[in-house]
């Protein structure tokens, strides 16, 4: 008894650092023996389950770090396109239209910090003709088959430049369990082509 009772005690001192030390007992008899036998063997099978299970943890976490800085890099990547593609791109929330995202040459079009369309509907941020007009053409493409509508020409008021002349395209975006999400828009200028 005294043996396992040492036993306990070795394995309760195991740490990562001290996994290759080696149990050893003093041998008296034939059955001690066997039973010290036994018993260094399931410390030697229990030290290498756990060397395994380090370097199985060790593999994880390398692996987890590799991917969180991967999805780092491409959010990143793909918030500078957003960011600098010389188009207005907005997103809205397809159940209550509100401005979900919203790029910096939507911001110097229109004239308006994003912060000011960001969580609002455009009943909050434009005239009362204009606003219904947005909401009946998002709802158009949200409830229509083909999740998508090609505005060749709409004017819009801006803050700084009148009214703009813009080519938009909608489009509606789903969860992967089929239910609508999002509406995207793309406008682009084209006040200086007519």
């Amino acid at each position: 008894m005294r043996h396992v009772r040492r036993v306990a005690g070795y394995v309760d001192q195991l740490t990562p650092e001290n996994l290759d030390e080696r149990l050893t007992l003093e041998r008296s008899g034939k059955a001690d023996s066997d039973e010290l036998q036994m018993l260094v063997n399931g410390v030697a099978r229990m030290q290498e389950s756990l060397r395994q299970a380090i370097d199985g943890l060790e593999v994880d976490i390398a692996e987890r770090i590799r991917a969180e800085k991967a999805l780092k890099e491409a959010k990143a990547l793909t918030e500078a396109v957003l960011e600098n593609v010389p188009l207005m791109v907005f997103l809205k929330e397809a159940t209550d239209l509100k401005y979900a995202l919203f790029n910096r040459a939507g911001e110097e079009l229109l004239g308006c910090d994003r912060q000011h369309l960001l969580g609002r509907t455009d009943r909050d941020s434009f005239p009362p003709e204009q606003a219904a007009y947005f909401t009946a053409t998002d709802r158009e493409v949200l409830d229509s088959p083909s999740g998508y509508l090609d505005i060749p020409e709409e004017w819009v008021p801006t803050a700084s430049q009148g009214e703009r002349l813009l080519h938009t395209r909608e489009v509606r975006i789903d969860a992967p369990d089929g239910a609508t999400r999002f509406l995207l828009g793309i406008s682009e200028d084209i006040t200086k082509r007519k």
